[in-house]
């Protein structure tokens, strides 16, 4: 069940026809949705550029199952206009976007396990291994030495 403040929660829609005549129905507020989206895909390619500047193997491999990810699900992203440029990043089409189907939106975003769900769950993995390799920098002590936070620092512990 979804909380009531979840972007896919249907709202009274008020409609007018070519008459003035006005009608309302239960529907789903899709500039809300596109912002959720348009804020999904500006941080994913925050974190693909991100990713490009790190050397770091662990956080390169959590950032190729995101795009994978991307890619086994990209048939339904480009029917939302969501598209994978050749640098790993997306790019979203706000015409395509509003004339989407939005339970397929919902699909990809709104449940767990989704395509959004899953990519942030491997998002917070790459903050996790960014964090343990920016403690790993930080080993290099004042007196020269690595401490012992850093198992393979030991070794060159005698020839500095």
């Amino acid at each position: 069940e979804k909380s009531s403040d979840s972007v896919f929660t249907k709202k009274d829609i008020t409609t007018v026809d070519e008459n003035g005549v006005e009608s309302t129905q239960k529907g789903y507020d899709t500039e809300s949705i596109y912002k959720a989206v348009n804020s999904f895909v500006t941080n994913f390619n925050a974190v693909v550029d991100a990713v490009n500047d790190s050397g770091s193997e662990s956080i390169t491999k959590r950032a190729e199952s995101m795009v994978n990810a991307t890619i086994s699900n990209l048939k339904l992203l480009n029917k939302i206009g969501i598209t994978l440029n050749d640098d790993s990043t997306l790019s979203l089409d706000k015409d395509t976007f509003m004339e989407a189907d939005m339970t397929t939106v919902k699909s990809l975003f709104g449940e767990n396990g989704s395509y959004g769900y899953r990519v942030s769950a491997q998002s917070s993995l790459i903050g996790y291994a960014a964090d343990r390799e920016a403690n790993r920098t930080n080993t290099y002590t004042f007196t020269g030495v690595y401490s012992s936070l850093y198992n393979a620092g030991s070794l060159f512990n005698g020839y500095f």
